[in-house]
């Protein structure tokens, strides 16, 4: 299926109908297509690694069926057998069981801190990253400042760039003169890994043939950045 400039891979949701032709039909964006969704994003390579031996056209086959199981049409297994109602079966649960479709809207818990001592340094307090926890971020953190990632129990070194994944819980770290020495804010603007929303689509064809639903990535409008920022105290030690 083509639109535009985007090509996908469509199936089709109506068995019993016959397959529409070519020509320019309506498409519709599915608002409660979740679980379709998922059968097409996930069910194409779910199909080819469970079955590698299959032919490829058997292999689509199952992915279709599946789909029209998720689309909740009454004709899903129509025309196949009982091999092919628990091959569709199969993948179909395999894919409602994988994780959501990664959405791109992120946020932290806290977005503007301030530090505070601890210690012999400064620390802010447990931030969370909160996104789906397939999207990821880089900190590039500077002279002085190290991320504590409190889910994996790593520390970073000073000034280095870090990953971290959606539902990290971190803080950050510099010494008690970072204000004085190096700068006394921190703040970054950072841009997620995934830049493409995926949504469910179902394309109208007409009464005698079957519809089509699809799964494509489209581009996000306004590119989705996060915004970060640490205030350093200026308290310190008579030796700061």
């Amino acid at each position: 299926m083509k639109w535009g400039s985007i090509n996908a891979t469509a199936y089709c949701v109506e068995p019993s109908k016959k397959g529409p032709g070519n020509g320019t039909y309506t498409i519709q964006k599915l608002a409660d297509g979740k679980t379709l969704a998922k059968v097409c994003y996930y069910g194409t390579k779910a199909s080819d690694e469970k079955h590698p031996d299959f032919p490829a056209g058997k292999r689509f086959i199952i992915t279709h069926l599946a789909a029209a199981y998720a689309n909740g049409s009454s004709d899903w297994a129509s025309g196949t057998n009982a091999t092919g109602k628990n091959l569709a079966m199969e993948l179909y649960n395999y894919c409602v069981n994988m994780p959501d479709i990664p959405s791109v809207d992120m946020s932290f818990s806290e977005s503007n801190v301030k530090a505070y001592v601890e210690g012999n340094s400064q620390r802010t307090s447990v931030i969370t990253f909160k996104v789906d926890k397939l999207q990821t971020i880089t900190f590039k953190l500077p002279k002085g400042v190290k991320l504590v990632n409190v889910t994996t129990g790593k520390t970073s070194a000073a000034g280095a760039n870090v990953d971290i994944s959606g539902g990290t819980k971190f803080y950050l770290t510099a010494p008690l003169n970072q204000a004085k020495n190096v700068s006394a804010t921190f703040s970054s603007k950072m841009k997620g890994s995934i830049d493409k929303e995926y949504s469910a689509y179902k394309i109208t064809t007409g009464s005698g043939t079957q519809d089509l639903a699809l799964v494509f990535g489209e581009g996000v409008e306004n590119e989705k950045y996060v915004d970060f920022k640490v205030t350093w105290t200026k308290e310190c030690k008579a030796d700061c």
